[in-house]
């Protein structure tokens, strides 16, 4: 008896032919959500803590916050896949995504994106998180980063037939034997527990960013543009500036379930920072 019972399709266009041997079967375990988060009390809280903090607060500032501690309420969801089991971290660490613009008389193709770890996020207050970050971005786009610089400079020496292998072999390495290559100029834990990017500043509303795999980072969180939308509140309609939100999930650890539990203790963070963050 056939394992599946059923006769192969015939007549079939000439797109769906050429799908038939363009993939390999789905074998990624992702999981999306999106979320669309009412700012207009979060705003105003960006901006009374600009004020006193120096620094110049944004939303993504203000999600890196939320999400850290939106892990920390749910440590669940704070870990990733190691040798077919659950391993859940103890800290909270954060990577946050970096532009690194041209250098003058390069062109736009020569635009790199980066970035950097928030440490011990879900205790760093939102002026704290900008200003590491601040100071973070700097040293990336000027290249001061020594670190960062260092592991860069070591790939960049090796053909791209050769790289996929090593990323991989580095990524098993740190993650399977759980061995810290920091003395040989790979970061402990590189990309932390979870990836935090935002397209806003391109005019991006909405998109769905991949989990790079060798990174083992279980959520990644991309932020879209602000847009004033209707919303209905208390049965009448008012205008309220809309973030949209979007996740991306390791489905081997969180499911719906949790995804779910993560979703909303973040929103209502980024919803009412100054009584969620006190």
């Amino acid at each position: 008896m056939p394992n599946v019972r059923g006769k192969f399709a015939t007549k079939l266009p000439s797109w769906r032919k050429i799908a038939a041997i363009a993939w390999k079967p789905p074998d990624d375990a992702t999981i999306y959500g999106s979320l669309d988060i009412d700012v207009s009390k979060a705003l105003p809280y960006l901006e009374e803590v600009s004020k006193k903090s120096g620094q110049k607060l944004t939303v993504t500032h203000l999600a890196v916050a939320a999400a850290a501690r939106a892990l920390r309420k749910h440590p669940e969801c704070n870990g990733y896949i190691r040798g077919g089991r659950v391993f859940l971290r103890d800290d909270v660490d954060i990577f946050v995504h970096v532009a690194v613009p041209p250098k003058d008389g390069e062109g736009a193709g020569k635009a790199d994106l980066t970035g950097l770890k928030i440490q011990g996020a879900d205790h760093k207050g939102v002026g704290e998180i900008a200003a590491e970050i601040g100071k973070g971005a700097g040293k990336v786009r000027k290249g001061n980063d020594k670190q960062l610089k260092g592991a860069k400079d070591f790939f960049d020496n090796f053909p791209p037939r050769l790289l996929g292998a090593i990323l991989r072999g580095v990524s098993h390495v740190q993650y399977e034997w759980n061995v810290d290559l920091s003395r040989l100029g790979f970061p402990r834990d590189p990309f932390g527990s979870a990836m935090v990017t935002s397209v806003g500043m391109f005019g991006i509303t909405e998109g769905f960013a991949p989990i790079t795999p060798f990174t083992r980072t279980t959520v990644l969180l991309l932020l879209g543009a602000l847009q004033d939308k209707p919303v209905v509140i208390d049965g009448q309609v008012a205008v309220r500036p809309i973030l949209r939100v979007t996740g991306t999930f390791d489905h081997r650890l969180i499911d719906g379930f949790q995804a779910g539990k993560f979703g909303t203790t973040f929103k209502e963070i980024m919803e009412d920072p100054a009584a969620k963050l006190a």
